[in-house]
């Protein structure tokens, strides 16, 4: 009995082993992601303050979740200035431009701020519900971060 129990237990362990792929046991499940940038965005850290509306998404193409993206940063209640923001995804690694404030200069950004990191899908609220974050590091100064949670 041990000796076909063993038998079994190798079998299913070749099994499994030969059908993963080189990158390990279920890395397909993260090649293709799509992320969802309706909705308002509100800051949680960075040197731009106000909410995010990403009006227009763009898949370019669905097999490799590839895309991009634009809408504005609404600078403030009292001024309401919109700032232009763009970018690209692929997957969940994401690639945001947001233009510098042509009609008040000394507003931050001071000059086009160019933002890469991650669309997070894992982060849990106070009540255990999943949220997503957009968690972005300025390319040009790595110190500067800004993190964006949907709704």
């Amino acid at each position: 009995m041990k000796k076909i129990l063993k038998k079994i237990s190798i079998l299913t362990a070749i099994i499994l082993f030969s059908s993963c792929d080189k990158t390990g046991l279920g890395s397909s499940l993260n090649d293709v992601y799509i992320p969802d940038f309706s909705n308002t965005w509100t800051k949680i850290k960075g040197n731009v303050s106000g909410h995010f509306n990403f009006n227009t998404v763009t898949v370019t193409d669905s097999s490799k979740g590839t895309g991009t993206f634009s809408g504005f940063n609404i600078e403030d209640d009292i001024n309401n200035t919109n700032l232009a923001a763009s970018g690209t995804f692929v997957n969940i690694k994401i690639t945001m431009t947001i233009s510098s404030d042509s009609q008040n200069p000394g507003t931050p950004p001071k000059a086009d701020s160019s933002f890469t990191g991650i669309y997070d899908t894992l982060t849990k609220d106070a009540q255990g519900k999943t949220v997503f974050m957009l968690r972005l590091i300025n390319t040009a100064a790595p110190h500067d971060s800004l993190v964006l949670q949907h709704g």
